[in-house]
């Protein structure tokens, strides 16, 4: 019995203290729409409209700093047609900690 007391405080103590500390980071997200305008400021009622301008925003933003959580940059439905390809450099990387997502 104490065997498997053990694993149910292991479970709740896991528990207990992962929720808060993931609530803790914070993710800085963009989005970008097919609707959506370069001029815009990235946010989900005010998309962006292609990948490059969102690039460049999380370029803008990291000279700033790095949030803990990184940056994700959502893709909202839709065809984005391309007539280059889209490049991302080193400079265009996050962290472990701070990754910048896709």
């Amino acid at each position: 019995m104490s065997g498997k007391w053990t694993y149910v405080c292991a479970v709740v103590a896991v528990v207990c203290f992962s929720v808060p500390v993931a609530g803790w980071t914070k993710t800085i997200e963009l989005y970008v729409a097919t609707d959506g305008r370069d001029t815009n400021p990235g946010t989900k009622e005010k998309p962006l409209r292609s990948l490059e301008a969102a690039r460049d925003a999380v370029r803008r933003l990291k000279k700033t700093a790095i949030p803990d959580g990184g940056f994700t940059v959502w893709l909202r439905g839709g065809i984005y047609y391309r007539t280059d390809t889209f490049e991302l450099t080193a400079e265009d990387s996050g962290t472990a900690n701070s990754p910048v997502v896709y």
